[in-house]
């Protein structure tokens, strides 16, 4: 075999320095010629840039490039755009790839050519517990394009509720093929800086005939206090609005966006994500501004039109939202909210109650 670059594994770096080097060094003992690594230090404050340079001066096959801060959509870009490789695959900073990553995915280029290639991930607790992800698409085979129409792509396009097929939408658990990439100008949306994974994995996919599911899982995913998908964002209606749009521009003359599932879907996704935006304690006008906003836009009432109510409480904010009436539907959700929370703190005063109980009679026991 010869030494062709097969792999670039792009590594978004801001503000890192305690982090990057456990990525890093998950990397480094894998390149073997046909892997190079792409730092891309995204404007970090900290000394983030100076570990990046660092390893490129003691690795030839290490590359950095420092730009002003951006984002991960910025910094993934960037790091494509100077990427040699065949494909490309996504590492973030604050977690690392299996000492067999690479090794395995070679293997998998060089015998199929796969046009993407999806493997497992491992979620790594605070604790140190490690729990391995896997979905149930055919595994260790290459999928033609039927199946990746028929079966990998309605799950994630919302079209169905098939949970056990869902891909999963990390670009981080992923191999992409860059000649695809380049010859479909297919990026990450930099002005999305939350929730960015998805649009870019379906964009991408568009263009597949085929696809290749591992068994294995490659990749360690950390959990992170306060990392940006734990974060509530101000944009998150907008997105929610521009991805249905943006999945339904892509795809419109291969599936069908108006079925029962899929307004039943979106107006859930909608009401759900108004129940969440009404416990954030900051910025309580400019969320209640964007929740009449949503429930005003055209495509949301007609997600509720649509949307056959299961129960009163339904009928009546279905009404609502359809009528225009948008402040009126805020405030059926408002009580909806508080009635929530009370049967919440309720359910968590019974759970240490009983739990005090419990306690109580242990202590009697060991008298």
């Amino acid at each position: 075999m010869d030494k062709k670059l097969i792999i670039s594994v792009v590594i978004p770096v801001y503000n890192a320095e305690s982090v990057v080097h456990r990525a890093v060094e998950s990397i480094l003992p894998q390149m073997n010629g046909q892997v190079e690594l792409i730092l891309v230090d995204d404007g970090s404050k900290d000394n983030s840039g100076a570990i990046c340079d660092e390893y490129s001066k003691n690795h030839s096959q290490v590359k950095v490039v420092h730009k002003v801060n951006g984002g991960l959509s910025s910094a993934r870009n960037a790091g494509m755009a100077v990427a040699q490789g065949e494909y490309i695959v996504f590492l973030d900073a604050d977690d690392y790839l299996a000492p067999n990553a690479c090794e395995e995915l070679s293997k998998v280029i060089c015998e199929h050519h796969p046009d993407c290639i999806d493997f497992g991930w491992n979620y790594v607790y605070w604790t140190g517990e490690i729990t391995p992800n896997l979905h149930k698409v055919p595994k260790n085979v290459l999928l033609g394009n039927d199946v990746l129409r028929n079966l990998i792509l309605p799950p994630l396009l919302h079209l169905n509720g098939d949970e056990e097929h869902f891909i999963y939408d990390f670009a981080c658990m992923k191999v992409f093929r860059r000649r695809i990439i380049e010859e479909n100008a297919v990026s990450f949306n930099e002005k999305q800086r939350i929730w960015e994974d998805r649009p870019f994995v379906c964009h991408y996919l568009k263009y597949c005939r085929n696809f290749y599911s591992m068994d294995q899982c490659l990749y360690y995913y950390v959990f992170t206090e306060g990392s940006l998908g734990q974060r509530y964002s101000l944009d998150f209606f907008k997105i929610m609005l521009t991805s249905f749009q943006f999945y339904r521009q892509l795809y419109a003359d291969e599936f069908e966006f108006d079925t029962p599932f899929v307004n039943h879907y979106w107006c859930h996704a909608i009401e759900n994500m108004i129940y969440r935006s009404l416990e954030q304690k900051q910025n309580r006008e400019t969320i209640k501004e964007n929740i009449l906003s949503t429930l005003r836009d055209a495509q949301v009432i007609e997600w509720y039109t649509k949307c056959p109510p299961q129960n009163a409480f339904e009928t009546k904010v279905n009404a609502l939202v359809v009528a225009g009436d948008a402040e009126a539907a805020l405030q059926v959700y408002k009580k909806k909210a508080s009635q929530k929370r009370r049967r919440k703190a309720l359910l968590n005063c019974k759970t240490r109650m009983k739990n005090g109980l419990r306690g109580m009679l242990r202590r009697l026991r060991g008298k």
